[in-house]
């Protein structure tokens, strides 16, 4: 099997963090030939249209170049981008058309039995909704946002339906897409790096329990707040540790919680300090608006570290027993049950980190969920 997948980085993740070491353990099936094209790579200012544009280097200065990328992308977000029927920001437009005119070449030169998209919530584009049949019989669109963002973002899922296969991460966004399209909709996990993300045996002997959040998108940072000011009412003895990113702090209930003297913020931690971030804290609060796979909550349970989570999306298909303590949504005292029940658990199970951990082993195992995907992959050809 010959491969092209398009592949995507973030910032605020390490290597060892996120989606991408799927591939790399795709990559490493035998039989497996996988090429890859990174979004980050793509040099916008190196362009076809931009290097048209230029003047002599002499008479170019930092203001005149920043123009000529300012005037390109107007341009771009003014043409009939609304054929790909989702909105995404001029600047995401820009990066990735210019990333699908390499696709497209490679696929030119070369012969792939599939082209997979790694994030098509933000990949498919211009470029992509006006490819060639043939292209698009070859494409594997890989979504990872839940049927809210979609509602949101999404006009027409009908285009979906020329591409080979849509691959979720959830039980509740595979059901969404086989009611909104007629194409195979494959269904794997996401993964975490155990071999990073592992058990260090730590327990805190102390009598303040060490409670962590970690991360942004789809927080309920409303909840967070609600559940912190009950715990403080019942006079909880706990310590709330945020490892929040300093660009996702603009929010009044994250300025209402750093009023409390027992909440801490975090930004800026390499992946180590990360990794003992959930080795040395009791449990892992993760509130959520919505969810398919949640990154964080799987590098907390390889730790061992318990999680408490609400019950929303596909956040069912990650906490199963014995590590299950999900809270009803929108409900605050239902998850300070669910924590303190998680703590009690805690308490009367020794070997609780061992059992969080093994979950993990079981079902987050890149190299398990990457023999997984080939296979349902092969059934498509």
């Amino acid at each position: 099997m010959k491969l092209l997948i398009v592949r995507e980085k973030w910032n605020h993740m390490s290597n060892v963090s996120g989606f991408d070491p799927l591939f790399n353990a795709l990559a490493s099936i035998g039989g497996v030939s996988v090429s890859s094209i990174y979004i980050n790579e793509t040099d916008v200012s190196e362009s076809k249209a931009n290097k048209i544009l230029k003047l002599p280097k002499r008479i170019i200065n930092s203001i005149s170049i920043r123009l000529i990328k300012l005037l390109r992308l107007r341009k771009l977000s003014n043409e009939n981008f609304n054929r790909s029927n989702i909105r995404i920001s001029t600047a995401t437009h820009l990066v990735h058309e210019l990333t699908f005119k390499r696709v497209l070449k490679a696929y030119q030169q070369d012969s792939f039995d599939f082209i997979i998209f790694s994030v098509a919530d933000s990949q498919f584009g211009e470029g992509l909704y006006n490819s060639a049949k043939e292209f698009k019989k070859k494409s594997i669109l890989f979504f990872h946002q839940p049927p809210s963002w979609l509602k949101l973002n999404w006009s027409d899922f009908d285009v979906l339906n020329n591409f080979a296969a849509i691959v979720t991460l959830s039980e509740s966004n595979k059901k969404f897409f086989q009611i909104q399209t007629v194409i195979p909709v494959l269904l794997i996990k996401h993964g975490v790096d155990l071999s990073f993300f592992n058990l260090k045996n730590y327990q805190n002997k102390g009598k303040t329990k060490q409670i962590l959040f970690v991360g942004s998108w789809l927080r309920d940072f409303e909840m967070l707040l609600k559940v912190t000011q009950l715990l403080n009412q019942e006079n909880f003895n706990f310590v709330l540790n945020c490892v929040i990113p300093r660009k996702d702090r603009h929010n009044m209930d994250l300025i209402r919680l750093g009023t409390f003297s027992n909440v801490n913020f975090y930004a800026d931690l390499s992946a180590e300090e990360l990794r003992t971030a959930y080795q040395t804290n009791d449990l892992f609060f993760l509130p959520l608006i919505d969810s398919t796979a949640n990154n964080g909550m799987n590098e907390a349970l390889a730790c061992g570290l318990p999680v408490v989570a609400t019950n929303i999306g596909g956040v069912p298909d990650y906490l199963l027993e014995p590590i299950k303590f999900l809270a009803e949504p929108n409900n605050a005292k239902d998850h300070v049950v669910k924590i303190k029940l998680a703590f009690d658990w805690m308490q009367n199970c020794p070997d609780y980190q061992a059992k969080t951990r093994h979950l993990a082993e079981q079902s987050l195992n890149w190299t398990h969920i990457s023999l997984e995907l080939k296979e349902k992959i092969d059934a498509l050809a």
